[in-house]
């Protein structure tokens, strides 16, 4: 083979190989682009910039309609007091649900990624936190693994005390109440009072 017979060979090859490049590159550049945005909820940002001009404890029915104007669930009567602080790296809109006549004090932290279900005449202090998402424990080299979610559910008439947080999969019986204060990563049953980190049942209501 001559030298020109070469030389024209090794031109085609890289010319061959550059569209793949660039096309590697392109589809890197999407995906980091998707994974940037996917957590920018357009219709909640929208509502979020109205509340923000909202006095805390004023005009909650007005914040509650925005509320339910960005697509979240909310029933008759109930009560949204303060700004709310909803995160998720999925669509959120349906992913919150409140039941009729509850009270949702702020601020409050609900991160979205599996759902969170409030049931009727549930009161929520402030600066409560609601998690789902977790991590499974990996190895020494990085102890946090794979992301899992798991949904939270509070059922009827439950009380959260302010600066409660609740863990991924927990579910709060219906009557149960939450002491100010608590870490809870285990469900409790309906009627109980439990309290402290982690939260620990500390009497059964009668009714």
């Amino acid at each position: 083979m001559t030298d020109q017979v070469k030389s024209t060979k090794i031109i085609v090859e890289e010319e061959a190989k550059a569209p793949r490049v660039q096309s590697s590159g392109l589809s890197k550049l999407s995906r980091v682009l998707s994974e940037e945005v996917r957590a920018i909820h357009p219709r909640y940002l929208f509502v979020q910039f109205f509340v923000s001009f909202l006095p805390h404890n004023s005009l909650s029915r007005v914040r509650t309609a925005l509320y339910r104007a960005a697509g979240f669930k909310i029933g008759k009567g109930a009560i949204v007091l303060g700004k709310l602080t909803l995160t998720a790296d999925r669509p959120i809109a349906n992913m919150l649900t409140i039941g009729r006549g509850s009270r949702i004090n702020s601020p409050l932290y609900a991160e979205l990624n599996a759902p969170i279900t409030i049931g009727s005449n549930v009161g929520i202090g402030h600066h409560v936190v609601l998690i789902t998402t977790d991590h499974q424990t990996g190895e020494s080299s990085n102890r946090s693994g794979a992301v899992t979610h798991s949904p939270i559910i509070i059922e009827d008439g439950a009380w959260i005390g302010a600066n409660v947080t609740i863990l991924p999969g927990v579910t709060i019986g219906a009557g149960s109440v939450v002491a100010a204060g608590s870490l809870v990563s285990q469900s409790v049953a309906p009627n109980r009072l439990v309290g402290g980190v982690p939260a620990r049942p500390v009497k059964t209501f009668d009714s």
